[in-house]
């Protein structure tokens, strides 16, 4: 069964447009039950797309997508990468985990599309919406001021459109399509239309409890992994290591002083934090005034991974972690050695690929019980 009793590790032993008729010596077909099957070629086959969001009727967003064909496809569903936190492209790049600046960028996306294509999933990965030309890697100019006004919840635009084009053009029903997202877009996607029909999601690192108060703490958090590791660094390092703590501490404070002034009417209008304005961070904050509701409410199997090594995950987020867990349509997997983005020096290891790729599996393999 999905659902444990209590919280455990697992552990492994090692365990665009329509996609044409052939394709690089591979011919893809629908099958009977609506999904895409390849045949055998030994090679993940990946196809840039760009598609529309459209809003009351008119286009108002292109963005680009890429859909990755597994060689060995099986009778699984298509993994639908939706952005989460910060301005990816569709290649979903990092480059760090809140603490530490990884020593290259690791296109998280493209590493999971191609570990699940190993394994027969298929996927399709998308720009969000506020990766703007300004951040490379080919994201279009968009409009985001809806963004700005509304919140994160105005992406929900955005998977719903992502989630129509794979019907439409690929002709995979809603029910095979399981949403994966991080941080940010755990909400959007369980808000969106599409994330409330999927038999499954899945979220990375996801936020726990209003927005600013998860802001907050994590920042305290890291400053905390920083000051643990000045107690047993080398001598040479110890006070870069305590300064570091000292101004995220410091920045903590400082965000905590603004979201207590967010009601006080002392901001001018036009005010931004963090480049962004007010309104973004009211949006935001309603958006997961009450997430343990939100959660309750969700209907679909739901799997939350939670790397053990992510420096910004503080204790209260670990206890809400084992309170989500206890529903019973709701499984909590912390993953060993990974960071926030499930990294491990700069890749997602062999272990982690397998057990959450495993657990995927398995809760896929239950919801259609």
């Amino acid at each position: 069964m999905m659902k444990k009793r209590s919280l455990k590790h697992i552990h492994l032993f090692i365990l665009s447009g329509l996609i044409a008729p052939a394709l690089s010596g591979c011919a893809f077909f629908h099958n009977a039950s609506g999904t895409i099957e390849a045949a055998a070629s030994g090679k993940t086959v990946e196809r840039d797309h760009i598609f529309e969001v459209k809003h009351q009727g008119r286009v108002m967003a292109k963005l680009n997508g890429r859909f990755y064909m597994a060689s060995n496809r099986q009778d699984l569903p298509v993994v639908l990468f939706v952005p989460g936190s910060g301005n990816p492209s569709h290649l979903g790049t990092q480059k760090g985990n809140g603490l530490d600046t990884y020593t290259q960028p690791v296109n998280v996306s493209e590493l999971w599309a191609e570990a699940l294509a190993a394994e027969g999933f298929s996927s399709f990965t998308y720009d969000k919406r506020t990766c703007q030309p300004v951040h490379g890697s080919g994201c279009h100019k968009n409009p985001i001021d809806d963004i700005y006004e509304e919140g994160p919840v105005a992406l929900t635009k955005d998977v719903d459109a992502a989630c129509s084009y794979l019907q439409q053009q690929l002709a995979i029903p809603n029910q095979n399509i399981i949403l994966w997202t991080h941080g940010q877009g755990g909400q959007v996607v369980m808000a969106s239309e599409c994330g409330r029909n999927a038999a499954l999601n899945v979220i990375t690192s996801p936020i726990t409890e209003r927005v600013d108060r998860v802001l907050v703490r994590s920042l305290h958090q890291q400053s905390v992994v920083l000051r643990r590791q000045a107690d047993d660094a080398p001598e040479a390092r110890v006070e870069s290591l305590k300064a570091r703590a000292r101004n995220i501490a410091n920045r903590a404070a400082s965000f905590e002083a603004t979201f207590l002034s967010l009601d006080s009417d002392r901001f001018i209008e036009g005010a931004k934090f963090l480049g962004v304005p007010l309104s973004f961070w009211f949006g935001w904050r309603n958006l997961t005034e009450d997430v343990d509701l939100q959660m309750a409410k969700h209907q679909g199997q739901l799997i939350v991974l939670s790397g053990e090594n992510d420096s910004s995950l503080a204790t209260e987020d670990i206890r809400n972690l084992r309170r989500f867990n206890k529903q019973k349509n709701i499984q909590v997997v912390f993953v060993p050695k990974a960071d926030h983005h499930l990294v491990q020096k700069n890749q997602i290891s062999p272990e982690t690929s397998q057990m959450v790729i495993k657990t995927i599996k398995d809760a896929w393999e239950e919801s259609r019980l």
